[in-house]
């Protein structure tokens, strides 16, 4: 009896792992295609990435190895050392720094020509979106608007280059290249410059303006999100 139960467990976990289970009870890329149906469809794919780092979503948890599938829902999160570069299907890259979450919240119209994606920063780190430098768009489209929220504020942005993140002990935005409106309780603020940044301060009284950093800030910033070296894939 105890020979047929030892028999039983291993044929039962080789048919787990042959899904793509691991032991920390998170899925492979085998057994989140078999749910393609309840995760949607993919809006972006991974590009690199270096543990730790994972996909929590309402209908599976998994691991994420290069070219996974990202979906609607998505929570990604990086820890200490971790990494994650998206492809969007929409155009554009998005980085994901070390101790950092972020939510794959909403794609406003068609996922490859939308009219807003929306994601949610949840805890930063760092988050960088570099804009695809020649989008192929239809006739009368015009480059999506990303909308980065922060538990401090949203930041709106339409081809630029942007970073979110904490600086300092407080969440900020820079702006690279392009324009920005950062948008928080007090009001709103456009970022016209490039090379500017607003700090979102817990208890500000009215609008952020925008203001040069510091190299030193610059160097942080940039660090946040650096590619690392010995990328896993």
């Amino acid at each position: 009896m105890t020979e047929r139960l030892g028999l039983t467990r291993r044929h039962f976990a080789a048919g787990l792992a042959s899904l793509g289970f691991s032991g920390l009870g998170l899925a492979g890329p085998a057994y989140a295609s078999a749910l393609g149906p309840r995760l949607g469809a993919p809006v972006a794919r991974v590009v690199t990435r270096r543990s730790p780092i994972k996909a929590e979503h309402p209908a599976l948890d998994r691991r994420l190895q290069k070219d996974a599938s990202i979906y609607l829902r998505d929570r990604i999160s990086t820890g200490k050392g971790g990494y994650c570069e998206l492809e969007l299907v929409a155009g554009g890259v998005v980085r994901i720094g070390p101790n950092t979450t972020v939510l794959i919240d909403k794609f406003v119209g068609d996922i490859r020509f939308p009219k807003t994606v929306h994601l949610k920063v949840e805890a930063a780190g760092g988050v960088r979106y570099l804009p695809d430098p020649t989008p192929k768009l239809p006739p009368g489209f015009e480059p999506f608007r990303l909308s980065l929220e922060t538990p401090l504020g949203t930041i709106n942005g339409r081809a630029s280059d942007l970073w979110v993140g904490r600086l300092d002990g407080s969440y900020t935005v820079y702006v690279n290249k392009g324009a920005a409106e950062v948008v928080n309780f007090a009001g709103s603020q456009t970022i016209d410059q490039s090379g500017l940044g607003i700090k979102l301060r817990d208890q500000a009284a009215a609008p952020p303006l925008p203001v040069p950093f510091r190299d030193r800030q610059l160097e942080r910033i940039a660090a946040s999100v650096a590619v690392p070296t010995g990328l896993e894939f």
